[in-house]
């Protein structure tokens, strides 16, 4: 299930996390079937997870899109809070994890 974390300044967007989700782990580039049967084994909930996976190739260049006028401290505290708020949406869709897979 698609979710979209989103940066705005002043009502203009300048960053942007494509989540999703998930409660397997198919279509990811690496599965990670052994990490869910052992936490299966140990009693510890696994699923679901949300997962960031862009670029969808494997390419160089930026891994958070993020508006390109943005440098040094805009930029961090832009990444900042959106990985704030990666760690809000996991614990209000009590995801197990987040998997950013590049």
């Amino acid at each position: 299930m698609p979710r979209l974390v989103l940066a705005r300044d002043r009502g203009r967007l300048v960053g942007a996390v494509p989540l999703y989700l998930k409660s397997n782990s198919y279509g990811e580039f690496i599965f990670d079937w052994g990490w869910a049967n052992a936490a299966h084994r140990s009693g510890i909930r696994y699923y679901p997870k949300l997962v960031a996976a862009i670029p969808f190739t494997p390419a160089t260049g930026r891994r958070l899109p993020l508006d390109p006028d943005l440098t040094g401290a805009d930029a961090a505290a832009v990444t900042g809070a959106m990985l704030g708020a990666i760690r809000t949406l996991a614990d209000e869709e009590h995801a197990s994890s987040v998997h950013v897979l590049f």
